[in-house]
């Protein structure tokens, strides 16, 4: 609103095309609340984040890294402020909203206690009081001294032309926009504007229809008001008595002012650019523990089937001494060495499809059955949560840790299965960072 009164003030509010520097005072009014609405697309900008960022998280010697892309937004700590701001905004505004409903009251009021006379689609309202002539819509308020004056015809035909050019409109708009947007003192700077430049307007007009230009100017000195009736009314008289009588007589180039109004194009193109919000997504790249951010298919099994904070990874696929025996013997899955009763998780979404105990062998045994071809064990449980042919979700909790069948002591014996047969689970709870360097299984 600030750039756009600029070149009112400097280029246009001295010309006498009144019209237009009104309907240009409203445009940038009604550009203001809309440029904001609007949205122009913007590309996306990457912000950069310094390494440490990671540097408080508890990674483990071995973890994997992935690079994901993240949105995020700013956010204020000021809570207090956020709470209050609005409560003060709020109480401003109903104290505006019982002054602006004081004053339609106080209209009603001298329309209530007024002689009503008629006359020329107008509603003359006749006070004993002594106040300013003003119009609102099509009622005129008149003290009786101003309605008997001998020049009262020049006020009723200023007020006339008041209501024919519908600037009573302009200021309710006004005075309703102040009630919302009081914090902003562009309203007030605007209001006083278009007031001026309705004078100017009505000034014309009277001068053109009557053409008794002596008779008008005394009536504009003499009309003598003990103060304003009201603000939402238009004045016959006003404070800028000496601007409207300069005006009086000026006349400005048509061609200089068409000149002066294409210089303000550029403007209104850059308050559009600049104010119109843009949509712009901002985002970063971070590196996160794979353990964190999982991107294989829910019936995939790519997930540690146990928490990592409670266990210390023991063995993996391979050759290995036997705990029991003493001598070196293939291990067909991973152990984990954790106390008993830790959660155990499903690494994939599947079915039970075996749920067993024996004394010797896997003891407690889980069978998980994911797709065609994939399946997951879990072995040597001291319970399980979970029921035959149950169906389960990635991450659920299927049962807990224990040392049943040929177990030496609490850990979790992992295993994946492709068509029956196993092979190594570490290929697959760390899938997808390898699938990075290229590498796949079947």
């Amino acid at each position: 609103m600030t750039l756009a009164y600029v070149p009112y003030h400097f280029l246009m509010r001295r010309s006498s095309f009144f019209t237009a520097n009104r309907l240009y005072l409203l445009a940038a009014i009604l550009l203001s609340l809309i440029i904001p609405l609007l949205k122009l697309s913007a590309n996306q900008i990457p912000v950069s984040i310094a390494g440490p960022l990671l540097s408080e998280l508890p990674l483990a010697a071995n973890s994997t890294f992935i690079a994901i892309t993240a949105q995020f937004s700013s956010s204020n700590s000021g809570i207090e402020w956020n709470m209050m701001l609005p409560l003060v905004y709020l109480g401003i505004t109903l104290l505006l909203v019982l002054k602006f409903s004081t004053s339609l009251l106080k209209l009603y009021k001298a329309y209530r206690s007024s002689e009503i006379i008629r006359q020329n689609k107008m509603i003359v309202l006749v006070s004993e009081k002594q106040h300013l002539p003003f119009s609102f819509f099509r009622f005129v308020f008149l003290s009786r001294s101003d309605f008997e004056n001998k020049n009262n015809h020049l006020i009723l035909i200023h007020e006339h032309a008041h209501l024919r050019c519908l600037h009573s409109f302009d200021l309710l708009l006004l005075e309703l926009l102040q009630l919302l947007f009081w914090i902003n003192p562009m309203i007030i700077v605007y209001r006083n504007a278009i007031r001026l430049q309705h004078e100017y307007m009505v000034d014309k007009i009277v001068l053109q229809e009557t053409n008794d230009y002596t008779g008008y100017l005394y009536s504009l000195v003499q009309v003598v008001s003990n103060g304003v009736f009201t603000r939402m009314g238009n004045g016959f008289y006003c404070s800028t008595l000496k601007k409207r009588i300069q005006m009086i007589g000026n006349k400005t180039s048509r061609k200089i002012t068409t000149i002066r109004y294409l210089i303000i194009l550029p403007l209104i193109l850059f308050i559009v650019l600049a104010f119109t919000q843009p949509e712009v997504k901002k985002f970063f790249t971070i590196l996160v523990p794979l353990q964190i951010i999982q991107t294989e298919p829910a019936d995939v099994p790519s997930i540690v089937p146990i928490d990592e904070s409670k266990a210390r990874y023991d063995v993996g696929y391979g050759d290995r001494i036997h705990p029991i025996y003493k001598i070196k013997m293939f291990h067909h899955g991973a152990d984990w060495t954790a106390p008993t009763g830790t959660e155990v998780y499903a690494a994939a979404d599947g079915t039970i499809e075996k749920l067993e105990s024996n004394e010797g062998g896997y003891g407690k045994e889980i069978v998980i059955h994911h797709n065609k071809k994939l399946s997951t064990r879990y072995a040597h449980l001291s319970a399980f949560t979970v029921k035959l042919h149950e169906e389960v979700k990635k991450g659920q909790v299927i049962g807990y840790v224990g040392s049943s069948g040929r177990s030496t002591a609490p850990h979790l014996h992992y295993e994946v299965l492709i068509n029956g047969q196993d092979v190594d689970p570490g290929k697959y709870f760390k899938l997808a960072a390898k699938k990075e360097h290229g590498v796949t299984f079947d």
